[in-house]
């Protein structure tokens, strides 16, 4: 009765946690694939960061960017790095040629750019060109530490 109990309350806990993330089909399981599960949708990515209190992680891309190319290939696909990304931040990949404005309003010139926001999206800072996947976790990890010492959490 009592191990019963126990798997039922598990498993309203994890459907709570699935439904508090607010996972659609279009983010898989997270440790299921090696790559990035990016959203498209900045209403998504933000209602995401609200309620998991997560930073928004932007990737900038241009489709004829070899550059980009690189990242999705050396960094994204590497499966620490989209462990890292996945539990730490809010991944949302925009596009210039389809994203043309909201890449203007934050002053992207260069492809590829990573830019972070906090989860009230304040703006934490930014990475700009080709970084391998070392030079990026440590980046990424750097601008997160700065953020929240600069907040004072």
């Amino acid at each position: 009765m009592i191990l019963a109990l126990w798997k039922s309350s598990l498993r309203s806990v994890a459907l709570s946690i699935v439904v508090l993330a607010g996972l659609q089909s279009n983010v898989s399981a997270q440790t299921t694939s090696p790559e990035v599960k990016w959203l498209s949708s900045a209403r998504q990515a933000s209602e995401l960061a609200r309620q998991t209190g997560r930073p928004i992680l932007i990737y900038v891309r241009s489709e004829t960017c070899h550059f980009c190319d690189l990242m999705q290939r050396d960094v994204w696909s590497e499966p620490k790095t989209a462990e890292v990304i996945m539990r730490e931040f809010v991944p949302l990949k925009l596009n210039r040629e389809q994203n043309a404005e909201a890449v203007k309003a934050m002053k992207v010139k260069g492809f590829p750019s990573t830019l972070l926001f906090s989860p009230n999206h304040d703006y934490i800072g930014r990475l700009d060109g080709y970084l391998n996947n070392h030079e990026f976790l440590r980046a990424i990890s750097n601008l997160r530490a700065e953020a929240y010492l600069d907040s004072g959490e």
